[in-house]
Protein backbone atom coordinates (compact mmCIF):
# COMPACT_ATOMS: atom_id res chain seq x y z
CA UNK A 1 0.00 0.00 0.00
CA UNK A 2 1.37 3.78 -1.13
CA UNK A 3 1.41 5.90 2.03
CA UNK A 4 0.87 9.40 0.59
CA UNK A 5 1.49 10.77 3.76
CA UNK A 6 5.01 10.09 3.69
CA UNK A 7 7.68 12.18 2.10
CA UNK A 8 9.46 9.81 -0.71
CA UNK A 9 13.23 9.27 0.02
CA UNK A 10 15.43 12.08 -1.43
CA UNK A 11 12.53 14.42 -1.70
CA UNK A 12 12.51 18.00 -0.37
CA UNK A 13 10.66 18.33 2.48
CA UNK A 14 7.20 20.34 2.52
CA UNK A 15 7.61 24.07 3.01
CA UNK A 16 5.09 27.05 3.95
CA UNK A 17 4.62 28.64 0.46
CA UNK A 18 1.62 30.65 1.59
CA UNK A 19 3.70 33.46 0.93
CA UNK A 20 4.41 32.96 -2.80
CA UNK A 21 1.05 33.35 -3.28
CA UNK A 22 -1.08 35.15 -1.32
CA UNK A 23 -5.33 34.67 -1.31
CA UNK A 24 -7.29 37.35 -0.62
CA UNK A 25 -10.93 38.24 -1.13
CA UNK A 26 -10.18 41.20 -2.92
CA UNK A 27 -10.46 41.25 -6.92
CA UNK A 28 -7.46 41.05 -8.95
CA UNK A 29 -7.07 44.47 -10.87
CA UNK A 30 -7.07 43.96 -14.42
CA UNK A 31 -3.49 43.58 -16.19
CA UNK A 32 -2.71 44.97 -19.57
CA UNK A 33 0.20 43.13 -21.56
CA UNK A 34 1.14 44.83 -24.54
CA UNK A 35 2.77 43.77 -27.30
CA UNK A 36 5.14 45.60 -29.72
CA UNK A 37 6.76 44.99 -32.94
CA UNK A 38 6.78 46.20 -36.48
CA UNK A 39 4.47 44.56 -38.94
CA UNK A 40 5.04 40.62 -39.42
CA UNK A 41 6.93 40.01 -36.27
CA UNK A 42 4.77 37.65 -34.99
CA UNK A 43 2.40 40.06 -32.27
CA UNK A 44 -0.62 38.21 -33.28
CA UNK A 45 0.30 34.87 -33.36
CA UNK A 46 1.99 35.25 -30.13
CA UNK A 47 -1.29 37.03 -28.82
CA UNK A 48 -3.66 34.23 -30.12
CA UNK A 49 -1.64 31.80 -28.36
CA UNK A 50 -1.90 33.37 -24.58
CA UNK A 51 -5.31 32.96 -24.72
CA UNK A 52 -6.34 35.07 -23.45
CA UNK A 53 -8.87 38.16 -24.79
CA UNK A 54 -6.39 40.49 -27.35
CA UNK A 55 -7.38 43.90 -28.65
CA UNK A 56 -6.22 44.74 -31.41
CA UNK A 57 -4.50 48.47 -31.91
CA UNK A 58 -4.74 47.46 -35.72
CA UNK A 59 -8.74 48.24 -35.10
CA UNK A 60 -7.55 52.42 -34.29
CA UNK A 61 -5.69 52.89 -37.68
CA UNK A 62 -6.85 56.10 -39.00
CA UNK A 63 -9.03 56.47 -42.17
CA UNK A 64 -7.48 56.04 -45.62
CA UNK A 65 -8.51 59.73 -46.14
CA UNK A 66 -7.46 61.12 -42.86
CA UNK A 67 -5.15 64.22 -43.93
CA UNK A 68 -2.68 63.60 -40.83
CA UNK A 69 -1.76 59.90 -41.59
CA UNK A 70 2.23 59.71 -41.87
CA UNK A 71 3.84 59.33 -45.85
CA UNK A 72 6.97 57.21 -46.23
CA UNK A 73 9.56 59.60 -46.90
CA UNK A 74 9.92 60.56 -51.26
CA UNK A 75 6.31 58.95 -51.64
CA UNK A 76 2.33 59.30 -51.41
CA UNK A 77 2.17 55.81 -49.93
CA UNK A 78 0.72 55.59 -46.70
CA UNK A 79 3.39 54.23 -44.03
CA UNK A 80 1.37 52.14 -41.84
CA UNK A 81 4.21 51.35 -39.63
CA UNK A 82 4.50 54.59 -38.34
CA UNK A 83 2.81 55.79 -34.94
CA UNK A 84 0.98 58.27 -36.49
CA UNK A 85 -1.40 55.78 -38.51
CA UNK A 86 -3.42 54.59 -35.63
CA UNK A 87 -5.24 56.71 -33.54
CA UNK A 88 -3.59 56.72 -30.31
CA UNK A 89 -6.20 58.77 -28.21
CA UNK A 90 -8.58 56.77 -29.02
CA UNK A 91 -6.75 53.18 -28.30
CA UNK A 92 -5.80 54.64 -24.85
CA UNK A 93 -8.95 55.86 -23.78
CA UNK A 94 -10.63 52.15 -24.76
CA UNK A 95 -7.80 50.30 -22.63
CA UNK A 96 -8.83 52.53 -19.72
CA UNK A 97 -12.02 52.05 -19.86
CA UNK A 98 -11.72 48.42 -20.33
CA UNK A 99 -9.27 48.32 -17.31
CA UNK A 100 -12.02 50.65 -15.22
CA UNK A 101 -15.06 48.54 -16.50
CA UNK A 102 -14.37 45.44 -17.99
CA UNK A 103 -15.86 46.18 -21.52
CA UNK A 104 -15.72 49.31 -24.14
CA UNK A 105 -16.58 49.87 -27.56
CA UNK A 106 -14.21 49.90 -30.17
CA UNK A 107 -14.18 50.20 -34.25
CA UNK A 108 -13.72 47.24 -36.27
CA UNK A 109 -11.62 47.94 -39.21
CA UNK A 110 -11.38 46.57 -42.49
CA UNK A 111 -7.52 46.55 -43.66
CA UNK A 112 -8.22 45.50 -47.13
CA UNK A 113 -10.62 48.78 -47.52
CA UNK A 114 -8.26 50.91 -45.08
CA UNK A 115 -11.57 52.06 -43.19
CA UNK A 116 -13.80 51.08 -39.91
CA UNK A 117 -16.94 49.51 -41.06
CA UNK A 118 -18.46 48.68 -37.85
CA UNK A 119 -18.34 49.22 -33.80
CA UNK A 120 -18.45 46.34 -31.51
CA UNK A 121 -18.34 45.58 -27.54
CA UNK A 122 -14.81 44.00 -26.62
CA UNK A 123 -15.08 42.41 -22.84
CA UNK A 124 -13.05 40.62 -21.00
CA UNK A 125 -14.08 37.94 -18.92
CA UNK A 126 -14.07 38.06 -14.64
Amino acid sequence: MLDTNRRPEGSPARVNASHFCSVSSQPIPTRVVLLAGPSGSGKSVLAARTGLPVLRLDDFYKEHDDPTLPRVPGSTDIDWDSAGSWDADAAVAAIAELCRCGRTDVPVYDIATSSRTDHETFHIEP
